[in-house]
């Protein structure tokens, strides 16, 4: 059975190392060597463990105020399925004191829209995502 831990602001710091090391086995690249600047930079991060090991993880990241967004879900292969994401994303929900908790997925997938939708969140429509393409920098 797993275990969920919520880290603030104040105490990302003490599992940065571990949460990237997750990440990073998880398929998680970046070729900016960022994943744990982006971890520090979450308001909140939520992670699953089985005894010591991380089995799953997610962050917040948003003012803290007006709007929290959920990001970089990632759950070990052999731990899908069994209730990890879903408790992770919905104790970081939760967890929020904001105006606003939202998460983005890909449209693509309808497994993932479904997924969150059993999660409790819903899906709002007519809201358009816009977002700055890279190649503009």
């Amino acid at each position: 059975m797993h275990n969920i831990k919520l880290y603030t602001k104040e105490d990302i710091q003490t599992i940065a190392d571990k949460a990237e090391l997750f990440y990073i086995s998880q398929g998680s690249h970046d070729s900016r060597g960022n994943i744990k600047n982006a971890i520090l930079g979450a308001q909140i991060i939520s992670l699953a463990f089985i005894g010591d090991d991380i089995v799953g993880a997610a962050k917040v990241v948003g003012d803290g105020v007006r709007f929290s967004t959920i990001v970089d879900l990632v759950v070990g292969k052999q731990y899908r399925g069994q209730g990890v994401g879903t408790d992770l994303v919905q104790s970081l929900a939760k967890s929020c004191d904001t105006f606003h908790v939202n998460l983005y997925t890909d449209p693509n997938d309808p497994g993932l829209t479904d997924f969150y939708k059993k999660a409790g969140f819903e899906l709002v429509e007519g809201v358009y995502d816009f977002e700055w393409p890279k190649d503009k920098n």
